[in-house]
């Protein structure tokens, strides 16, 4: 019985010295009307957090000169599994912003359908989510339950999520295990925070203030004024046109 203990103790003592085990992960991600734009989801993650970092590639034109180059935005989505609670980087039309989420947000049903991802059998899930049906694969193979951006829940590491109107896909293409731990933090960023909800009435009222705000200029210059505006593609859809495909 003693001889547990001590073993039990020793663990935990190394456990606190070395830190637990994290896991990196590279997703590809593709958002349909954003094709033209490079997407990667990076996580790293403990047992209690994980960080997702959304790195956006799009090609620019500068001015006169025609001259075109790569701009890069970042933006980020943290979850602590310890407060159930996931942090994210979000836009309305007027600016950047933080919106808060519970972390139980996804319902999953399992299915016996299985495919190979990076060399781990995986199983499939499905699920309903903010506007879209998906499904994901994730493997048991791995001591961790993350996955890309706010996906989580299920009983392992998810490596694949599409949606079945294929508007969105996540596709891992990198994997690594380290056994030294990772001092995971949301970065300090200063945006204003929502919950959810009032995220969602703050970007429809932006986004009905920015229509307002285009008719207006056009009227003012005698053109030909719009009656229907198409809205940045999201994966979470909110208003109509966020699907990002014409309905």
């Amino acid at each position: 019985m003693k001889s547990k203990f001590y073993v039990l103790l020793f663990l935990l003592v190394m456990e606190k010295i070395v830190g637990q085990p994290s896991i990196e992960i590279k997703y590809d991600y593709n958002l349909i009307g954003e094709e033209f734009k490079k997407k990667t989801f990076q996580v790293i993650a403990s047992k209690n957090n994980s960080l997702c970092k959304l790195i956006v590639f799009t090609p620019m034109t500068k001015g006169e000169s025609g001259e075109t180059y790569i701009h890069k935005d970042t933006s980020f989505t943290f979850i602590d599994f310890q407060k159930k609670s996931i942090i994210s980087q979000d836009m309305t039309f007027k600016e950047r912003v933080l919106v808060r989420d519970s972390l139980k947000l996804f319902n999953w049903k399992l299915t016996s359908n299985t495919k190979n991802i990076l060399g781990y059998k995986c199983q499939e899930a499905r699920t309903n989510f903010r506007g879209r049906n998906y499904y994901a694969y994730f493997t048991d193979e791995l001591p961790f339950r993350v996955g890309p951006w706010k996906f989580n829940g299920l009983p392992g590491v998810i490596l694949k999520v599409k949606s079945e109107d294929d508007g969105v896909l996540m596709q891992a293409i990198y994997l690594k295990v380290k056994n030294e731990g990772r001092d995971i933090k949301f970065p300090p960023l200063t945006f204003k925070s929502f919950s959810w909800e009032d995220f969602v009435i703050k970007y429809k009222k932006d986004f009905e203030g920015e229509k307002a705000r285009i008719i207006s200029m056009m009227k003012q210059s005698g053109g030909p004024v719009l009656t229907k505006f198409q809205p940045e593609s999201r994966i979470e859809i909110l208003i109509d046109g966020n699907r990002g495909i014409q309905e």
